[in-house]
């Protein structure tokens, strides 16, 4: 490993290269990843992406989606920033501007964002974003608990974040929604709720808000984090020899759980908030949803509005089948990486 000397952090994104993805010779790329904005200006404490917001221009996210498009055919983009809508009359120009380009090559794009839920407050920049074919909202909500909100450092209200979904789903914004569940309590904080009672917490805020799409994940404790810190100094994270780098993904559990929440309840709790989510049914249900597309001669007065109410289900339903499967494989996996008899050796060595 070599370490270079210290610098200051890269702010002129236009004197860098557009991105060349015909470099990337072995994936077949349908979602292609472009960025204008690195940095966010919150402060969870859980999150490594910390400092002022660093923007490139317009023009230059402008000139990354229009190469892809022209050169290699893309259709589908995810802007990768971590919040869409920092410096906020500047993405309103973006998002015109894309617009635009649209109109002139006569074709429409599919992109995606993550965006924070308070943004629905703003109308003009959910038109704008939505004249420019961005269709998915990626939020990430993290918890419907409060405790859990303020020991994160989020600052946010439950309640709150509920209703300006409902606002995102009202602008035709396919939502999909981002969770840590388990997120470890902070001494100062009075906080000892029973792991079945936070399910059910998930579950219900999931199904109020209609989120078309979830990800539940564990907290992870990242290096350079304020969460790691703090459990480290409190003797709770397990070791990477134990437990290595490739279980960072938000899907293992790598801390000791607030008492008297054990070790594996916690993936016990994400696989029966997933489950209840992604299940074998949706096979059926599209089937379903191929023979009621008749029912679209109902709404030969708004064929847009029949259409994209139809597809919204449609797409979930295709999602949901797929999201089982998916877990099914990760399950078939887990079992043989023997991640169990790992777990109880961290366990050991924490203790030791």
């Amino acid at each position: 490993v070599i370490y270079t000397s210290a610098r200051d952090q890269i702010v002129d994104f236009d004197r860098l290269p557009v991105p060349d993805f015909s470099l990337v010779r072995y994936a077949k790329i349908s979602l292609y990843p472009v960025e204008r904005i690195r940095g966010c200006g919150m402060d969870c404490e859980f999150c490594t992406v910390r400092g002022r917001p660093r923007c490139a221009s317009v023009e230059r996210l402008i000139a990354q989606i229009s190469l892809l498009v022209e050169t290699r055919g893309a259709r589908q983009f995810f802007i990768v920033d971590d919040l869409f809508g920092q410096q906020r009359d500047e993405t309103v120009r973006f998002c015109r501007m894309l617009a635009d380009y649209q109109k002139r090559i006569g074709r429409r794009l599919d992109i995606i964002v993550q965006i924070r839920w308070d943004k629905a407050g703003d109308r003009e920049l959910l038109l704008s974003m939505r004249n420019a074919s961005i269709n998915s909202a990626a939020i990430g909500f993290e918890s419907p608990i409060k405790e859990e909100l303020v020991a994160m450092r989020k600052r946010v209200n439950p309640e709150e974040m509920l209703s300006k979904t409902k606002v995102f789903r009202k602008f035709g914004f396919l939502v999909h929604g981002m969770f840590i569940f388990g997120y470890p309590n902070k001494g100062d904080i009075e906080f000892n709720m029973p792991i079945k009672e936070r399910v059910k917490r998930y579950r219900e805020f999931i199904s109020r808000a209609k989120i078309d799409t979830i990800q539940v994940l564990l907290p992870v404790p990242l290096p350079g984090t304020d969460l790691r810190a703090r459990l480290q100094k409190d003797n709770r994270v397990y070791s990477v020899t134990d437990l290595g780098w490739q279980y960072y993904d938000g899907n293992f559990p790598l801390f000791e759980p607030d008492r008297p929440t054990a070790t594996e309840d916690m993936q016990w709790a994400v696989k029966k908030i997933m489950g209840r989510f992604y299940e074998f049914k949706y096979m059926f249900m599209i089937g379903i949803n191929i023979f009621s597309f008749t029912a679209m001669i109902f709404f030969l007065h708004n064929i847009k509005r029949g259409w994209q109410f139809w597809y919204r289900t449609w797409r979930n339903h295709i999602i949901r089948f797929g999201g089982w499967l998916t877990m099914k494989e990760w399950v078939n996996n887990y079992e043989k990486n023997r991640f169990s008899e790992k777990l109880r050796i961290a366990k050991k060595h924490l203790k030791t």
